[in-house]
């Protein structure tokens, strides 16, 4: 898709306005006695120096609004010193904390992984171009960011759905996992092993020969996202919450996505 040079424009505009917004707010809280809470958010930023600055916005974005939580930011030895550099005052409060990733996987699995393994109860996922515009969640239940209605009723998802076998089993549901958190509710062994069966499922079915060659890298582009909605899908409602009800671009509410991989058409 041809993305216009206005749009663009339009999304860094927004950067900044947003970004001095924040430093305003951070300003005002700056005499306030800090006791972090336990609570850590966790961003992911690594493989594109991109995702250095939206990530910087995105800790500033919380830390404005919740400076008693703790950030630990996942990135690559590539983008260490910028972020060090950018947060040592933070560093010292220990309000924020690195860990530095291996580069033999995929940002895909990196962020499953994350989800999965690294965080602990009531703790919360951030994507890194994510804007926060107030406290965050509590995250006692599960969480996830917003529902993406009828996305499996349309190809490739809804081909991929039937050659797994969901349908026949489970009421599939895609969720947009820019926010998650599995909160302190669920069972999360048994959430592990749904999203982890889920992505070995779509890799099977992505290497059947009849599986059309131009849907798989849209496919393997979101198989993150497939993977934790369908262990989201296999939850009763009433075990996990959605932030948003409905969700566009920088739309002013709690936390205001500008898709800079869909807008800029990264991998």
């Amino acid at each position: 898709m041809l993305i216009t040079t206005r749009k663009k424009i339009y999304v860094k505009k927004f950067i900044f306005i947003k970004l001095l917004k924040n430093q305003i707010n951070r300003f005002n809280n700056k005499n306030t006695v800090l006791e972090l809470s336990g609570k850590q958010v966790h961003i992911l930023a690594t493989k594109r120096k991109e995702y250095v600055k939206s990530a910087i916005y995105c800790a500033n974005s919380i830390l404005a609004y919740s400076p008693e939580l703790t950030i630990i930011i996942h990135t690559d030895e590539m983008n260490l010193e910028v972020f060090d550099s950018k947060f040592k005052k933070f560093v010292k409060k220990r309000q924020v904390r690195f860990n530095v990733l291996s580069g033999d996987m995929t940002w895909q699995r990196q962020k499953m992984h994350l989800i999965l393994n690294e965080m602990n109860l009531n703790d919360l996922f951030s994507d890194s171009d994510i804007f926060w515009n107030g406290p965050l969640p509590e995250c006692k239940k599960a969480l996830i960011f917003v529902e993406e209605p009828e996305k499996f009723e349309q190809d490739p998802y809804a081909t991929l759905s039937n050659l797994c076998g969901w349908e026949e089993k489970i009421s599939m549901r895609m969720y947009n996992t820019s926010v998650v958190s599995l909160g302190s509710n669920i069972n999360k062994l048994e959430f592990k092993l749904n999203a982890e069966q889920a992505w070995d499922r779509i890799a099977c079915v992505l290497s059947m020969n009849d599986f059309p060659e131009i849907w798989k890298p849209k496919i393997l582009r979101l198989i993150e996202q497939i993977a934790i909605s369908y262990a989201f899908s296999k939850l009763k409602k009433e075990e996990f919450e959605l932030l948003k009800d409905q969700d566009s671009p920088m739309d002013g509410s709690i936390a205001e996505s500008y898709y800079l991989g869909t807008t800029f058409n990264w991998d």
